[in-house]
């Protein structure tokens, strides 16, 4: 929400895109293809936050789904699909439901939005927070800007984008499904990470040195 009140102030009309950076992606090009994809969507739908989904290969309960609802308008015109909730970090019944459904999608938590849309949504769904960072508005550009955020960050109230913004607008919320071709994973635990290193053939000498 800070930086899409950054950009706003810079250019009321922007839209962005938000990549997490602990992901791997079996092939960039296609990956960065339906990226730029989801960039159109929002260019045609600007009142949406579009969300990139991977194919789930199991019923992780580490991951966020996406349960989806009906596609948005025909097919051969679009690959947006409705959102019917989002569903972070959930037990093991509910994902093997969701995973054995065929239709939820896990959540790459890569979106891409209007700035103006975004800001919106933070004011309806997180007012405290978005009261304490419009206030920098005044600053930006200023020499004081790097203070006022520094300010911004110490002083604004904690809140989870998920589970009390995204969860909260589900009717705001567009779903893009990422290509089949590209595997998707988060590499936010350790185990991951070996085993992404186990596919790609690959053994730093680091990993000799972990319990087994």
């Amino acid at each position: 929400l800070l930086a899409a009140l950054w950009i706003r102030a810079r250019d009321p009309e922007a839209a962005m895109i938000v990549m997490p950076s602990d992901h791997s992606v079996s092939d960039d090009a296609l990956f960065i293809d339906r990226v730029a994809e989801v960039a159109d969507a929002v260019e045609r739908s600007p009142a949406q936050i579009v969300l990139l989904g991977a194919e789930p290969s199991e019923p992780e309960t580490d991951y966020g789904w996406i349960d989806l609802r009906e596609p948005s308008g025909k097919p051969e015109k679009t690959n947006l699909n409705r959102v019917l909730g989002l569903i972070e970090k959930t037990d093991e019944a509910t994902a093997k439901t969701l995973f054995e459904g065929g239709s939820a999608l896990w959540n790459t938590f890569v979106f891409g939005g209007t700035v103006s849309t975004l800001v919106e949504t933070g004011r309806e769904y997180l007012p405290l927070l978005h009261e304490r960072l419009v206030r920098l508005e005044r600053f930006l550009g200023t020499e004081h800007e790097r203070w006022a955020v520094g300010q911004a960050y110490q002083f604004a109230p904690r809140a989870s984008f998920s589970r009390e913004l995204l969860q909260r607008c589900p009717t705001r919320l567009a779903a893009m499904r990422l290509s089949g071709a590209v595997s998707w994973r988060d590499l936010g635990t350790l185990r991951r990470v070996i085993r992404t290193l186990g596919e790609l053939g690959m053994q730093p000498g680091w990993l000799a040195t972990l319990p087994q």
